[in-house]
């Protein structure tokens, strides 16, 4: 585990606050709030164009970090085996940090959201740090936005070591807890799934025999639709001792 002293923790925050405030400063340059959101979900799947990418973090095209999801928070109950957390630089370099735990909640309406204190630092983190951020920004611009809690089948792509040192890679389809975003635009429910569709792009590029829509999980109206599981299907039909 890496440790921070209170006084680092204090600077990872600050930055992250900092860093939240310049991407929602950007975003309501927009005339609407449903562009604004699109902006804000864009920039989190690393959609936007580099300059402003690079506007937003406070450094050169050259040296943008993309968000990325974070495989190293996920717990590895199937193999036993605590992952190390992976450590990232901040997206201007100035420091680094890995994912941290939820380090304060907000209320926005009649819920209350999470906040990871490393979420925008790092631009990296796992599906409940993307949905508590979509929301908390929906709420701002004054949209409906619900986070949905479902078990399902996600896409795991750890490549690093254990907490005991020893190297860990996985590849694989597997069930766990999932978290993403009903918005409600113009009275249709759509889904937002940030960190499905980071991993659906992480699995395509592992697994073309069997690659997954990715506007399944951008603003779609396919609410309840399980893209992981249908590739799963089709990965497992490909593979060559199949039956």
């Amino acid at each position: 585990m890496t440790y921070y002293s209170n006084d680092y923790l204090a600077e990872i925050y600050k930055f992250n606050n900092n860093q939240r405030q310049r991407l929602l400063d950007a975003a309501l340059k927009l005339n609407s709030p449903e562009e604004q959101l699109r902006f804000i979900a864009l920039y989190m799947i690393n959609g936007l164009p580099p300059e402003v990418i690079a506007s937003i973090d406070n450094t050169t095209v050259k040296n943008i970090k993309d968000f990325k999801y974070d495989y190293s928070f996920l717990e590895d109950l199937s193999t036993n085996h605590n992952r190390k957390r992976e450590v990232r630089p901040f997206c201007d370099g100035s420091g680094f940090a890995t994912s941290l735990n939820q380090g304060d909640c907000l209320r926005c309406g009649k819920t209350q959201v999470r906040i990871f204190p490393s979420f925008y630092a790092v631009k990296m983190g796992t599906c409940v740090m993307f949905a508590n951020e979509i929301k908390r920004f929906a709420h701002e611009l004054g949209l409906e936005c619900d986070i949905a809690e479902t078990l399902e089948c996600c896409y795991d792509n750890f490549d690093g070591t254990t907490t005991k040192g020893k190297p860990l890679k996985t590849d694989r389809v597997i069930k766990m807890h999932h978290y993403y975003n009903i918005i409600t635009l113009n009275g249709e429910r759509l889904k937002l799934d940030i960190a499905g569709l980071l991993t659906a792009q992480d699995f395509n590029k592992n697994h073309p025999e069997a690659t997954i829509n990715l506007d399944d999980f951008f603003f779609s109206k396919s609410v309840s639709s399980k893209p992981f599981e249908e590739a799963n299907i089709k990965l497992k039909a490909a593979q060559p001792n199949s039956n």
